[in-house]
């Protein structure tokens, strides 16, 4: 046994040297890696931020629309009920009010009236970010390894006088 721990003392030492060294863009043991790699750009599909918040700014705006047009009595507040164009519809066929104190007094139309834009504005900005999803496309970026063929294989191994050692095998 004596005559043998110098030598199981020097592998050991050899290795713990090398791994000390080795970098991170050096293979590991038993894996394959390339030498190089290049970044490639991968298409993921369409902005899911933006798509997902589109898609709730639009609902949360066409949701109070759909509600008003459906339960309201007013005719001119059918349109609601049309996606997008609805508020501004309902917007054009809303009569004028009489500022003078007349048939019809302006006390709530005006809030109303912007309530209507409001809606309309909204209700664009939730199709302006779905369509800018689909143009802003979601991309990742993807290493591509250039050469695949470095391999090392680290195992214990017998010596030429009958002792044991650790044999290293590779191929770069």
């Amino acid at each position: 046994m004596r005559r043998y721990l110098p030598r199981l003392l020097l592998s050991i030492a050899a290795l713990t040297s090398t791994a000390a060294t080795a970098s991170a863009a050096e293979p590991s043991v038993g894996e394959p890696h390339s030498a190089e790699t290049r970044a490639k750009l991968v298409d993921m599909g369409p902005n899911r931020l933006l798509l997902a918040t589109g898609a709730a700014t639009f609902a949360f705006a066409y949701g109070g629309s759909l509600w008003v047009g459906a339960t309201s009595t007013r005719s001119s507040d059918r349109p609601l009920l049309v996606p997008f164009a609805g508020p501004w519809l309902a917007f054009a066929r809303r009569g004028s009010c009489d500022a003078d104190g007349g048939s019809r007094p302006c006390g709530p139309e005006t809030t109303y009236a912007a309530l209507l834009v409001a809606d309309g504005l909204v209700q664009a900005a939730g199709v302006v970010q779905i369509a800018l999803a689909f143009l802003h496309r979601d991309m990742r970026s993807a290493k591509e390894p250039l050469v695949n063929t470095a391999r090392l294989s680290i195992a214990p191994a017998r010596t030429t006088n009958g002792g044991l050692g650790i044999a290293a095998a590779g191929a770069f």
